[in-house]
């Protein structure tokens, strides 16, 4: 309610799906608060140091959203590309 800025009202009113999506904007806008923190303060630091010596936000200071926002993408091989569409030849289209 009061971190998130939800009127009481509205609060109890709110589906649980709801709630996430509340929840997740808030903790969305805070890590962007974070980064760009970390950003600006890396700038400041790094103009100070000599030209070999730079250091990268992550550097400075490691965010739990570094990891949880990274995600490796899996590109997927021909032959498994061939397996998923062979089992739309199937599909019949609507009409």
């Amino acid at each position: 309610m009061g971190e998130c800025q939800v009127l009481p009202h509205l609060f109890w009113d709110m589906t649980m799906a709801e709630l996430d999506f509340v929840w997740y904007g808030y903790r969305h806008k805070e890590e962007q608060e974070w980064l760009r923190v970390r950003w600006q303060t890396t700038l400041l630091i790094n103009i100070q140091l000599p030209k070999g010596k730079k250091i990268t936000p992550e550097e400075l200071l490691k965010l739990d959203c570094d990891s949880r926002n990274f995600v490796k993408q899996r590109v997927m091989s021909n032959e498994e590309l061939q397996e998923v569409l062979k089992k739309y030849n199937n599909v019949k289209p609507i009409g």
